[in-house]
């Protein structure tokens, strides 16, 4: 690595010369200091310790364990898993189903129990969605692009197991009936999208009347919330919030349902995008494993290239080696989306942007926060080995 030479960020001709990124750098002493502002506010160093343990294991990559990992990836995500599926779906749905509930009992538990009327329901709506994108990061992970595809039907079902697991969590928490309502609205109005998704039905007159009838249901919704604001009598109160629950529910059911047709993989884009980080990172950690004394002699280099060089000008490619036609390397994958929710171009983009690179970004980010820790112990090991090369 070239030490006197610096450019403002780095392009693949700099970073094969050896040259400082001044982005790089700048970003590591962010991270640094963002990372330790965290903890010091929160009093929760489990983040840096996180980090701390994740930097090494990830940066002792070499070529062998670059191309183990590109053929494990390549085998979890390709075609010639198309036509069967390594883990059956009553475990999968199993699981999904314990992770939504657990989790979401913790959420419910800490956001739900000391809200009331609506902020109980916008809380409850948050947590089914939540519910849903766990179903599918676990569906995701285990069944690659099948799950996007040809496994729609079956990662819809991971996904509706995962929101029904969440209903039942959050009446364990709290049985007010706007939270309730919210719950099993969300949960309607997600299991729907997601089986429209599922099953690819996309008509533009169905889209146009289910539309109408949810632009019909809200202005009803609120007519109805206002009638029984104004009424004393608790029968009353309790027959209007039964119809104001039907309604809702039903109204939602056809907004959505008219609105997103095949794009209801949309709702579960950050549980899509979570689920091949998860995977991918995992595939990587077994690559290392299997390479070690590789990884270890290429670690210095490594950390001192990611500290110096890779900045966010340079994407975060899900599997380092990936053949340059497959649709999750980074120039692609605007196309791989493309391909699942059929969504105009910039949208694509954005989804994209956001849902699957946002977590590589922000792992990255992470990594470069222990650079207070490793890059004095690089250094030390690395500039004796400088030295005696000269």
């Amino acid at each position: 690595m070239n030490f006197r030479q610096m450019v403002l960020y780095s392009t693949p001709k700099s970073r094969d010369a050896g040259k400082i990124s001044a982005l790089a750098v700048a970003e590591t002493l962010l991270s640094v200091a963002l990372f330790w502002w965290l903890a010091m506010t929160f009093g929760s160093y489990l983040h840096l310790w996180l980090a701390i343990l994740a930097a090494p294991l990830f940066l002792l990559r070499s070529p062998a364990s670059i191309a183990l990992g590109a053929d494990l990836f390549r085998r979890y995500w390709g075609a010639e898993n198309s036509h069967r599926i390594s883990l059956s779906f009553a475990p999968m749905a199993l699981f999904a189903g314990c992770c939504s509930g657990l989790v979401t009992w913790l959420l419910a538990d800490l956001w739900l129990a000391a809200a009331t009327g609506m902020a109980s329901f916008w809380i409850a709506v948050l947590l089914a969605v939540v519910a849903a994108n766990i179903g599918m990061t676990i569906a995701v992970s285990a069944w690659g692009f099948w799950a996007l595809t040809d496994g729609k039907v079956a990662a819809v079902a991971v996904a509706g197991v995962a929101t029904a697991a969440a209903v039942v969590a959050v009446a364990l928490v709290d049985r007010d009936i706007f939270a309730m309502s919210g719950v099993g609205g969300a949960a309607a109005i997600i299991l729907l999208a997601l089986t429209i998704a599922g099953l690819a039905i996309e008509k533009a007159l169905v889209g146009q009347v289910l539309r109408g009838i949810g632009a019909a249901a809200f202005f009803v919704i609120f007519g109805i919330a206002i009638v029984s604001q104004s009424t004393a009598n608790e029968a009353a109160k309790a027959m209007f919030a039964t119809i104001w629950l039907a309604v809702w529910i039903f109204g939602a059911i056809a907004a959505v349902g008219g609105l997103v047709g095949t794009r209801g993989l949309a709702l579960v884009a950050t549980g899509a995008g979570v689920g091949i980080f998860i995977r991918a990172r995992a595939i990587r950690f077994i690559a290392t494993l299997r390479h070690p004394a590789p990884g270890l002699r290429a670690l210095p280099g490594n950390w001192l290239s990611f500290i110096f060089q890779r900045d966010t000008m340079q994407r975060p490619e899900v599997i380092p080696g990936l053949a340059a036609e497959h649709m999750l390397r980074s120039e692609n994958r605007h196309a791989f989306w493309d391909g699942v929710s059929h969504l105009e171009d910039w949208k694509n983009m954005l989804v994209v942007g956001f849902f699957l690179e946002f977590p590589a970004l922000l792992f990255r980010i992470s990594l470069k926060s222990t650079a207070w820790l490793y890059l004095p112990l690089v250094y030390f090991a690395f500039l004796p080995a400088r030295r005696r090369d000269d």
